[in-house]
């Protein structure tokens, strides 16, 4: 059965339009001359392959590479779509509705760009381009990190650059985030992948064992305790369960079902911190007289639904296909039709902005670049190693997990209705990440060892690293998942917003969770500082993709 069936047969017909579309951004009403492109201007985007080309597996992995890449470079304009339409006063921060700066005319009626909140690149490689800044001049290469004049600035409504306010800083109520490199990202999402698996298989476990809790332990890494209990189905519990139903499927069924179209969910779906149960409408047995309820209170450093999202300093993505999903439409406007099927969301005067087969290719790209390794160890930098475990830092910076398989998987759609994950009936694509020109090393396993130097967990960080970011707690804004410090040699400025210049900074703002390590590397003597430092500075970026 080819791609384009299994998606027909699991979203109906509206999908029969997804996997072939081209690439090129269709106007919604041909004759309106505003919208077509004067003579001698055309779309940016020249990427031509489509789904079909993929799934056929007749291409070569470096053709599917080089037009991800191309992708990943091209600096949109106004004909492939690129930013949003006409203010929207009912959602102006949102996605479709935001206002530029630009006063717009005859000319452009819908300017670009806004920068901050979205809007604010041509091209992914505008933010991701420094190989290592490490060296001087910089090494430049795509999919790397930004400095500070790349940071974005998402969700802001208020900006006191002066400080009228008198806070002694210039207030912002939204996030800053220093823009992180794309390069690993295979072993990334492998892992993730195998670990939520994982966790999904001991909740089942435990669903068939009421009142025994479980431990959520996976490739090392413990995410807490689960159990489920059985309890009386009152009128008020069957309710509820309804409720739950009803919202689950509202909130995880679009079309092509790869992400999530409402924007305030998207924003929500990075952390749960309710301890609420779960209801479900029976007991194990059929007894309609009881209901499971899944106590998810001892649950830590995942969301409730026990699947790890790596990709997003906050932990929101799963993979880098539902990260690139949402990032072409925050910083570019750029709307993937696996979202927005023949639908002119953004009201730019363009449908079908970017098709199944590029952001397919963009992900291949994404994920099959090479990982960062780590250089020669000196003598001094191995007794770094040893004092990097010793007062705790690989307590959640786990220097290396080892998969269980080496070949990565991708599906679409990812996510299938009431969140269905990675069905082989939607594999469309396979890559072993243990080949030379991508480089993992093998394990003994059968799979690879991913030396991420991150537990892949969020964590409640402290105030010191606390954001402003309206609409949410402030346990939700001080918790982040632990960096990857693999490539830390070469990626300054640090931490989620670059405020630290150097390594000592970062490593001194640690705080909530990682109070006790901060405490441990301060009172280090000169030498051992240098020492661990060294050691981090072995951590360099490939030089290459």
């Amino acid at each position: 059965m080819s791609g384009m069936q299994l998606i027909t047969k699991k979203f109906g017909l509206l999908a029969l339009f997804l996997p072939g579309l081209a690439a090129a951004a269709t106007l919604v009403n041909p004759n309106d001359t505003s919208q077509q492109p004067p003579p001698g201007e055309y779309p940016a985007l020249t990427v031509t392959i489509t789904q079909d080309d993929i799934e056929s597996g007749a291409l070569p992995l470096s053709d599917i590479q080089q037009q991800g890449e191309q992708l990943f470079a091209t600096p949109f304009n106004r004909y492939d779509g690129v930013g949003d339409g006409p203010q929207n006063l009912a959602t102006t921060s949102e996605e479709g509705g935001r206002p530029s700066f630009i006063v717009g005319n005859d000319d452009i009626p819908h300017p670009f760009p806004l920068r901050v909140n979205g809007l604010d690149a041509q091209a992914c490689v505008e933010c991701h381009f420094v190989g290592s800044n490490g060296v001087i001049p910089a090494r430049f290469l795509v999919g790397g990190v930004g400095g500070i004049a790349a940071m974005a600035m998402p969700r802001a409504t208020e900006f006191d650059i002066d400080d009228q306010a008198g806070n002694g800083f210039a207030f912002f109520n939204g996030r800053i985030i220093n823009p992180p490199f794309v390069f690993g990202s295979g072993g990334i999402e492998l892992l993730a992948m195998e670990m939520t698996l994982e966790l999904q298989d001991i909740k089942a476990k435990a669903r068939a064992n009421p009142g025994e809790l479980f431990a959520l332990e996976t490739h090392g890494i413990n995410f807490g305790y689960i159990k489920w209990d059985l309890i009386t189905a009152t009128k008020a519990v069957k309710d509820e369960i309804k409720a739950q139903k009803e919202k689950r499927f509202a909130h995880n069924c679009n079309p092509a079902g790869t992400s999530l179209v409402d924007d305030e969910l998207a924003r929500d779906k990075f952390i749960g911190f309710s301890a609420v149960p779960k209801l479900y409408a029976d007991s194990n047995d059929g007894d309609k007289t009881k209901a499971l309820a899944l106590d998810t209170s001892q649950v830590v450093g995942v969301a409730t639904d026990l699947i790890v999202r790596p990709f997003g300093r906050k932990g929101n993505n799963v993979t880098t296909r539902d990260f690139d999903c949402g990032a072409l439409r925050f910083h570019q406007g750029v709307e993937p039709v696996e979202i927005f099927d023949d639908v002119d969301h953004d009201g730019d005067g363009y449908i079908d902005e970017i098709g199944v087969g590029p952001i397919s290719a963009l992900a291949i790209f994404n994920t099959t670049t090479k990982p960062p390794q780590a250089s020669p160890q000196s003598v001094v930098a191995a007794v770094g190693a040893a004092l990097f475990d010793e007062i705790g830092c690989a307590r959640c910076h786990v220097p290396e997990i080892a998969t269980r398989s080496a070949v990565l998987n991708y599906y679409f759609p990812e996510f299938g209705p009431g969140l269905t994950l990675f069905t082989p009936e939607t594999l469309y694509y396979q890559v072993d990440l243990s080949q030379p020109s991508i480089g993992f090393p093998s394990n003994t396993h059968g799979g690879i060892t991913v030396p991420l130097h991150s537990d892949l967990k969020l964590h409640d960080m402290g105030p010191r690293l606390q954001e402003t970011l309206s609409g949410q707690s402030e346990e939700q804004n001080r918790t982040f998942i632990t960096a990857r410090l693999w490539g830390v040699a070469d990626t300054a400025p640090y931490l989620h917003d670059g405020r630290a210049s150097t390594l000592t900074d970062a490593i001194l703002q640690h705080d909530g969770e990682a109070y006790a390590e901060r405490e441990a590397f301060r009172v280090l003597t000169d030498a051992q500082r240098r020492a661990l430092l060294a050691y981090l500075r072995t951590l360099r970026t490939p030089t290459s993709l």
